[in-house]
């Protein structure tokens, strides 16, 4: 089967980093509306911008889910981002670059169509905010022209865990519509890989 690029660690900035994680209320659910909620509540993945954001986020995609499994294990499961490759079927290799502390190095190399590219992120991780984000590292010679991005976690009550999550790439070396192609659908099918991931305990496998 052939597989299309799905960037999500979780997938991150250009050269710079965000300046914060942003801030969806103390409950996470800051710019969605009642029938978005209701949406998720159902088990739904909800796409939705923040009210207010920087010039350097405004390319972002925004994204909430609902995890069926305490703040807690979310946090372990997502944060450990060289397991990518165990539940996101476009990634074709990962390398552990550098890893300890607050920040991570990894190497990926994933399927974008016909293309494969190359590319290393940097985490920088944010247990006191439940969050982390990612941008490109900049010493590397990527294969992507820009990605940056973040997760932030929050309690949701019956031991589930709300996510806001965001992301923006751009390819080089590939035409417009390949990159259109997959950035919303990608980042769909990258999450829905991720839930089901999170929602078995680490237990559930991608097909490739």
């Amino acid at each position: 089967m052939k597989k299309t690029l799905i960037i999500i660690p979780f997938i991150f900035l250009c050269m710079t980093m965000l300046s914060a994680l942003p801030d969806f209320g103390n409950d996470g659910l800051s710019g969605l509306s009642e029938a978005q909620k209701k949406d998720l509540d159902a088990g739904k993945i909800v796409f939705a911008t923040i009210g207010s954001i920087s010039q350097s986020e405004s390319e972002l995609i925004y994204a909430a889910i609902i995890f069926n499994k305490p703040i807690e294990e979310v946090w372990r499961l997502i944060s450990k981002t060289e397991d990518q490759i165990l539940y996101l079927r476009s990634i074709d290799d990962l390398k552990i670059i550098r890893k300890g502390g607050t920040s991570d190095n990894i190497q990926f190399t994933v399927s974008a169509g016909p293309f494969s590219k190359t590319y290393r992120v940097i985490h920088r991780f944010s247990p006191e905010k439940m969050g982390f984000e990612w941008n490109l590292d900049p010493t590397f010679n990527n294969d992507l022209q820009k990605l940056r991005g973040f997760w932030r976690f929050y309690r949701f009550g019956n031991g589930r865990t709300l996510a806001r999550y965001g992301s923006n790439v751009s390819l080089r070396g590939v035409p417009t519509w390949v990159e259109s192609l997959f950035k919303k659908r990608g980042i769909t099918d990258a999450l829905n890989q991720v839930k089901k991931y999170v929602d078995s305990g680490g237990t559930w496998r991608c097909s490739r």
